[in-house]
Parts: structure tokens; sequence; C-alpha cells
């Protein structure tokens, strides 16, 4: 089963859908909708356990793009200038060799007012992050998803679902020329909405 900011149940209540006849379609556009909340907000919202980052150092915080970090879990973080992670170049969190603003994303070098050694992707950090799908429980630690989110989901996914026989349409103007209209924008109400939640760079 496919995991999204909001369920295909809710957003066909949402469109007054009651029937299984366009499932496929509206599974398949639920997630290009989803895809363009992400990238608006430059970070992927759904928790995952095992989450991989190489980013580069030279900056006082690097930021991961799925956060929440999730509390009661221990990020793994490494730094090596040729990307070769061992024993010998892990950070010891117990020892705050790194720092986690875990609602953020936000890592920070030791316990001092540092930059993180500069480098080209020399910085790795596996974590836990994200937010529980919707639909699911949220264990001890785990963060659900913003309403805000949810909503600027479902205003976004009405307007494209209402509208969708004219997005990407091809039109033919008065001298025979054919053009094709662009993808749905995210609206501008939908921006405010979720600008809270972008992530920092």
């Amino acid at each position: 089963m496919s995991l999204y900011v909001v369920t295909l149940a809710e957003m066909k209540a949402n469109l007054g859908i009651s029937d299984a006849q366009d499932d496929t379609v509206l599974t398949r556009w639920l997630e290009g909708l989803q895809d363009r909340i992400e990238q608006a907000l430059g970070r992927e919202l759904l928790r995952q356990v095992g989450a991989e980052e190489i980013l580069d150092g030279g900056e006082r915080f690097v930021y991961v793009k799925r956060w929440p970090v999730e509390s009661g879990t221990t990020p793994r973080v490494w730094l090596s200038t040729d990307q070769d992670w061992c024993d010998d170049n892990e950070l010891d969190f117990d020892l705050q060799e790194f720092l986690v603003k875990w609602d953020r994303g936000k890592f920070s070098y030791g316990v001092g007012n540092y930059n993180w050694p500069g480098g080209f992707q020399n910085v790795r950090i596996v974590y836990t992050g994200g937010f529980v799908a919707a639909g699911e429980s949220a264990g001890a630690g785990q963060s659900v998803m913003p309403e805000g989110i949810r909503r600027g989901t479902f205003i976004q996914g009405e307007f494209e679902w209402r509208n969708r026989e004219h997005l990407g349409q091809r039109s033919i103007n008065a001298q025979g020329a054919s053009v094709n209209l662009a993808p749905a924008q995210l609206l501008p109400e939908v921006v405010r909405i979720i600008e809270a939640f972008k992530r920092h760079l």
C-alpha cells in the first residue's frame, strides 16, 4: 500500500467521490500532487527509517531533507573527504561531537560555535525522520502530518481535480497553431499555507 500525506479515501471524500471507478487514476494523480508539494517545500515528508544523506560541509549547520528527526533515535554521522565511511571517522553522539535540532532536522558540529569541516559531500548522516503517513498511528517519538500540509493538499487537490480536463490540455488558436497549457501550479493560497513547513538551507 502506498503512503501519502492524505489517504485516497480522504481525498475521495473531500471530492465527493463514492465509487471506485477512478481509483487508479486518482492514486497516480495523488502521487504527483504529493511530489509537487514536496518540491515546493524542498523536503521529503513521509517517515523513513535509515534515511541516508551525503551533504557538503563548510557551513555552521547542515539540514536533512526528511524532518523532524525522530526523537528517541540516535542519528549517525560520519566525516570523510574521500567518502570512506568507517568507524574511524564516525562522530560520537554521546560525546556531543554533533548536535541535532530535532524539529528542524538541523545538525551542528560539536558543542561550540564551529562550522562543519569544509568539503564536497564529506558529511554522511543516517537517521530516522519525517511524518507518519495519513491513516497510520504515530508511535513514541514520531510525528503526525501537520494539518497545514494536509489542508494545502486538499485545497490544491480539489482545484486540480475539478479542472482536470483543462490542465495540460492541448489548445488550438485561431491561426491553427497548437500550444500545451502548463500543468497546475500551486495556488497562492496553498503556497501561503505550506510556507511555514519549507526546509531551511
